[in-house]
């Protein structure tokens, strides 16, 4: 994982940019991000926008960091349960206690990421917890099960390697989802057996857009009806060659397109894909 500057300036530079204020848990979420920085050897930071129609979300963000022990674990709890002090707001995370058990190797983890998505309607905010998990069949099937038979098939039929990424959404009202994003490298995809596969289960308007990836991976929840695709691009600049966004959509990635940008993902709905113009869209960029 690659270090540079501490986060705190960029999220305050994304603050002034989608003029965010005075919004619930952000400062308790700007305060985690400079105790992982004190405790990990190494950080990311990813701000985001989520865009829907005339309306932006931008109170988005999530840290990376490199997990090694239930010690710092139990640091992302505390910041968990700091959120819970306001009245009106009950964090469930009892799905993640289920996960992580008393036996979790972190060995086994590739990523792991905190994050925070805030709205103005305290029932509509959110801290999210996102890993990747590799070679791990014990947790991957527990994963599976907790996000319900339902989906299992298509799960399985997404997973052509041993990496899955793993989502927790616990809401402030208490609400908690898990879910499943097989991830899809390149390398995967270019083998005529998983392309083969792919097709079987992903619609051809959600594989055109592979070959300008580095990765791909597909969202699975009981909580959505639809899948979520999310694409991270080999370059950055391709996004509005392929993506035909509104305006909203287009004033964000040009704000980012002058930051220190390491990577970018976009994520959206199917049915969006067959849009003339996308209306709804989650932009993310990792500095």
């Amino acid at each position: 994982m690659k270090i540079l500057a501490k986060k705190s300036p960029f999220i305050a530079a994304h603050e002034q940019a989608f003029e965010i204020e005075n919004i619930y848990a952000l400062d308790i979420f700007k305060s985690f991000v400079e105790t992982v920085e004190n405790i990990a050897d190494g950080c990311s930071l990813e701000a985001s926008c989520k865009v829907e129609v005339d309306r932006i979300y931008p109170a988005r963000f999530f840290v990376e960091f490199n997990l090694k022990t239930t010690e710092q674990l139990q640091i992302v709890i505390d910041f968990f349960n700091q959120i819970n002090t306001r009245i009106g707001v009950k964090v469930n995370y009892s799905l993640i206690d289920k996960f992580f058990g008393g036996d979790f190797d972190f060995s086994r983890l590739k990523e792991f990421l905190v994050g925070v998505d805030l709205r103005r309607e305290l029932t509509e905010s959110s801290v999210d917890l996102a890993l990747t998990i590799e070679n791990y069949p014990e947790k991957q099937e527990l994963a599976i099960a907790l996000n319900g038979k339902d989906l299992e098939a298509d799960v399985q039929m997404l997973l052509v390697n041993n990496l899955l990424h793993i989502g927790f959404d616990c809401g402030f009202n208490g609400r908690s989802n898990i879910e499943l994003y097989p991830y899809i490298k390149k390398q995967d995809w270019q083998q005529v057996d998983i392309q083969q596969q792919l097709r079987q289960v992903l619609s051809p308007a959600v594989l055109q857009h592979f070959p300008i990836c580095k990765r791909v991976s597909v969202g699975l929840s009981q909580a959505n009806s639809e899948r979520k695709i999310y694409y991270y691009l080999e370059n950055i600049n391709d996004f509005l060659s392929y993506f035909p966004v509104n305006d909203i959509a287009r004033r964000v990635h040009a704000y980012y397109q002058q930051q220190p940008v390491e990577e970018m993902a976009v994520a959206l709905l199917e049915s969006e894909l067959e849009a003339e113009t996308i209306q709804k869209i989650n932009l993310y960029y990792i500095i």
